[in-house]
């Protein structure tokens, strides 16, 4: 269960093609990400230097894992928040959502 200081008060993204070193990077806002990952499983308040990318952009910024689900063996997603946004920040990370968020929706587009 998510605790209520945990919960979003952000609109999420869905995203694709948008991936971390955790592994894929499901949805995005403005002070979050959710993670689908494998790998050692992270612990609730690890801070984490994410290093965001999508097509040629990259970005790297600070993360805290508010929240761990497992989903099977060796399996997880998991929530975080992002720490030190300043401004150039800010619009890196709003770049390359819009990206992803682009691509999602061409991808999602019906076939002419």
């Amino acid at each position: 269960m998510i605790p209520d200081s945990e919960r979003r008060h952000h609109g999420r993204l869905r995203c694709s093609l948008l991936r971390c070193q955790l592994g894929t990077i499901l949805d995005f806002s403005a002070r979050g990400a959710r993670i689908r990952c494998r790998r050692r499983e992270p612990k609730v308040g690890e801070m984490i230097l994410l290093r965001i990318h999508c097509l040629e952009l990259a970005v790297k910024a600070w993360v805290e894992v508010v929240w761990v689900q497992r989903l099977g063996l060796m399996r997880y997603e998991l929530g975080v928040r992002f720490t030190e946004v300043n401004t150039q920040l800010g619009g890196k990370l709003n770049e390359i959502a819009r990206i992803a968020v682009d691509r999602h929706l061409l991808a999602k587009a019906p076939a002419e």
